[in-house]
């Protein structure tokens, strides 16, 4: 481990909200992690040509999601042998600063970075796809700390790279480390990079880690080694639940008191219930099908429902019974994201629909052609720009504009 400043003391780290807009989208699946964009109130249909195309830049290969802070753009890619973390402007797509944070992975399902970068009110985080974390200053690029899953934790990894994308939590960074020695998730001091605890085994998670709010009480979920683990603020572990291996999809919390784990492979879907029993935690399934396996990108919640993609299928499930209320063929497998009231969604190709969220049936709005090629990453929305990226260029359409 190395660290560029001194830590910032010893004792609990309070937990708060990430100090970013509430209409940004800092880290993987936006501000709440729940692929929401929580300040937009509407969006109306599209006219027929789509929404103004803003600007359109090259970037390098990579599969890293965009992050978005003020003004700015955050996300990695790789240009001809290394993996860079940079910063973008979001009104004209123009290079602010780029940083190299390693050798460039070469992979049979594409090369480059897969993890996306967390930005907080003062600096970015990025994961390399061989295991190399980097804070660094927001404005400047400037180096803060570092950290490497490999040397530090004994992680060797992921088979198809490191994929998993930090989380910011109050004073701390969180990250899954792959490692298989009771080090699998690292929380770090976020200013110093000092690890504060360690926790739980892995070894072949592609998921990211996530946070949630039961009974008053902060925890933690990452999913590894055909495991759902929830943590406590402290690195405790709460409870364990049974998930398929090689999970990349994220557990999503529905409030009060439900976790559903996405299927992957032959394994089912989940919805769980959680119970508090004077000190101890217990959840309970409440329905298992096959209705939702979601390869890899991760569903949606609004209005008793779940929003997701199961194979070539863009489905809505009741959330009550799990059972599919419509199914949607045309995207090959894509990512869907949520605004307005309205489901974005971007198939594999590059073909993008806006459509109501509503279960009565699949009711689409707006559609374009945005990008060609393979299109992995999940949309982002933030500050009206609705920002899309294939593997090796990056689109911004200005969804006020329209």
């Amino acid at each position: 481990m190395k660290w560029l400043f001194l830590a910032l003391g010893v004792g609990v780290f309070p937990l708060a909200v990430n100090s970013v807009g509430d209409d940004d989208w800092p880290q993987f699946r936006g501000k709440n992690r729940d692929g929401v964009a929580h300040a937009v109130a509407e969006i109306k249909p599209w006219p027929k040509e789509g929404p103004r195309l803003a600007w359109q830049v090259d970037i390098g290969e990579g599969f890293s999601g965009i992050s978005v802070a003020g003004d700015r753009i955050f996300t990695m890619f790789a240009d001809g042998k290394n993996e860079f973390l940079a910063s973008f402007e979001l009104a004209s797509g123009k290079e602010v600063w780029r940083v190299k944070v390693d050798e460039m992975l070469k992979n049979r399902h594409g090369n480059g970075p897969r993890s996306t970068p967390a930005v907080d009110e003062q600096n970015v985080y990025g994961l390399s796809s061989r295991g190399h974390l980097m804070a660094v200053e927001k404005k400047t690029g400037k180096l803060q700390w570092e950290a490497f899953c490999k040397q530090d934790f004994r992680s060797e990894g992921p088979g198809h790279g490191f994929s998993s994308s930090p989380l910011v939590e109050g004073n701390m960074l969180l990250l899954q480390t792959e490692a298989g020695n009771g080090k699998a998730v690292a929380a770090f001091d976020k200013r110093s990079g000092r690890v504060l605890w360690t926790a739980g085994y892995g070894g072949d998670g592609y998921c990211s880690p996530t946070s949630f709010i039961y009974n008053g009480e902060r925890q933690f979920i990452f999913v590894a080694s055909g495991k759902a683990v929830a943590l406590s603020p402290a690195g405790k572990i709460l409870w364990e639940k049974r998930a398929g291996p090689g999970l990349i999809a994220m557990p999503l919390f529905i409030a009060p008191d439900k976790v559903f784990i996405p299927g992957s492979g032959e394994t089912n879907g989940m919805l769980m219930k959680i119970a508090k029993m004077q000190n101890n935690f217990a959840v309970e399934e409440v329905w298992s099908n096959n209705q939702l396996r979601d390869s890899f990108n991760s569903p949606i919640f609004y209005n008793d429902h779940l929003y997701g993609f199961s194979g070539a299928f863009l489905v809505c499930i009741d959330l009550a019974t799990g059972a599919r209320k419509w199914a949607q063929r045309g995207f090959g497998e894509g990512s869907v994201v949520l605004a307005g009231g309205h489901l974005i969604t971007m198939g594999g190709k590059g073909n993008i629909a806006l459509a109501q969220a509503t279960p009565e049936k699949y009711l689409e709005v707006g559609s374009i052609q945005a990008l060609r090629g393979k299109c992995w990453t999940a949309p982002t929305i933030a500050r009206n720009k609705l920002l899309l990226r294939n593997h090796v260029e990056m689109v911004c359409y200005d969804l006020a504009a329209q």
